[in-house]
Parts: structure tokens; C-alpha cells; sequence
């Protein structure tokens, strides 16, 4: 009967030896190190000077962005003091700094319509809205530029936008309300007036003075009834 093969599992030395190295191989070894000692010196050089650069760009940015802040409060001042061609040269310093600041944009429209340059504040509140599509404040003050451009229905289209972002826009309520009243558009005209009244009752007697030609409306005297003005 013919018996099964076996197969020998190879043999392992117990305390196999190994090989001394020669002088010449110790030799390689230590080249080998000092070489990788270099490379790592050499990488860690480069690293410190990269982090000294990026402490450097940092210093700079913040540097730029307290400047930027100056000259923002800067060209607030002279605008609330009635300053504009201060006010310009103030927010143009902050633009330099920041041309992409939405903000900044949108204040220099602001100074450029009150100088009398409503095209060119145009331009700048685009330019803010370019940048933020969303910014409420800038679609208002656009439509003040083409209102004063007798841009009407778009300037009414700019104010329904800023409500529409923002509700509680009282100005831009007030600002729908005139622009419909020019446009013969009594709905938005009376809604405008509903939500002013509804935000900020103050605003009543501006009301009574610039919707005088409305005072003899039905719905005006409701309005103005509901919330207990008093009838001229």
C-alpha cells in the first residue's frame, strides 16, 4: 500500500548570525547620515522662514484692516457732519485699502448722492450690490439714485427688493410709498404706508405732510383713523 509523501518544513537556526559589517560599510552609514541630518536641517530652515513670512502677511493684513476701520469711521464723521467732499476722500482711502468692501461702496453712493451726483452714486451702489447681492441697505439707497433720476419704476423695483430682504426696513417702506404715489400705483402706495405705520408710528406726521395731496382718499382716512391721527 502506497503511504502518504510528507513534507518537510525547512529547518531554522536558532541563533542564526549575522554578518559584521566591514569599515567601509560603517563608513556609508555615517555618510548616509550626516546627509539626512542636512536634508532635515535644510527643511526645517525653510519651515521657520515660511512661518516667519506668514507671522510677517499677518501683521500687514491686520495693519490694513485697522486702517480700513479708521478710515470708515473716518468718512461716517464727516457724513453725519454734512462734510461730503471730506467724507468722498475718506471712503475712496478706504476703498484702496478694500475694494471689495460692499460697505464702503455703498457709503461713497451715499455721499455722491447728497453732492448732487446721483449717476455716479448709481454706480457705486451697484458696485456694493455687486459684490452683495444681498445687502438691503445698498438696494434702498439705489433706488434714492434713480429716483433722482427720474428712474421711478425702477427705483420702485430697488425698494420692493429691500423689503423683500428685509421687512422691517422702515425707510424703504416709506420710500415705496412715495415712489408709488408718483407712479399712480395706490395698492403700493397704501401698503407702504400700512407697514410704515405698522414699524414706526413716528413717522405719522411726516405722513400728514407728504401724502397731502391723498388726505381726501377713503382708504387714507381709514388708515390714518385706525391709527388714531388726527384729522386735519
Amino acid at each position: 500500500m502506497m503511504g502518504f509523501f510528507k513534507k518537510e518544513k525547512p529547518k531554522v537556526k536558532e541563533n542564526p548570525t549575522v554578518p559584521a559589517l566591514g569599515l567601509g560599510e560603517l563608513k556609508n552609514i555615517d555618510k548616509i547620515k550626516d546627509e539626512l541630518s542636512k536634508v532635515l536641517q535644510e527643511a526645517l530652515k525653510k519651515i521657520e522662514e515660511a512661518v516667519q513670512r506668514a507671522k510677517l502677511e499677518l501683521e500687514k493684513h491686520q495693519e490694513k484692516l485697522a486702517l480700513f476701520g479708521y478710515r470708515m469711521r473716518q468718512a461716517e464723521f464727516y457724513y453725519e457732519k454734512g462734510e461730503h467732499e471730506n467724507a468722498i476722500k475718506a471712503y475712496e482711502m478706504a476703498l484702496e485699502l478694500n475694494p471689495n468692501s460692499p460697505t464702503a461702496w455703498d457709503g461713497k453712493g451715499m455721499v455722491l448722492g447728497n453732492l448732487g451726483r446721483p449717476r455716479e452714486a448709481l454706480q457705486a451702489h451697484d458696485q456694493a450690490l455687486k459684490l452683495d447681492p444681498g445687502f438691503a441697505r445698498a438696494w434702498n439707497n439705489k433706488g434714492v439714485a434713480l429716483g433722482e433720476l427720474k428712474c421711478y419704476k425702477e427705483a420702485l423695483e430697488a425698494y420692493m427688493q429691500t423689503v423683500k430682504l428685509d421687512p422691517a426696513f422702515t425707510t424703504a417702506w416709506y420710500n415705496t410709498a412715495l415712489t408709488a404715489a408718483v407712479l399712480g400705483e395706490k395698492e403700493k402706495m397704501m401698503e407702504g404706508l400700512r407697514r410704515v405705520l405698522q414699524l414706526e408710528r413716528t413717522m405719522k406726521e411726516a405722513i400728514m405732510d407728504d401724502f397731502q395731496t391723498f388726505m381726501n382718499d377713503s382708504e387714507l382716512k381709514a388708515l390714518i383713523n385706525e391709527h388714531g391721527f388726527d384729522q386735519p
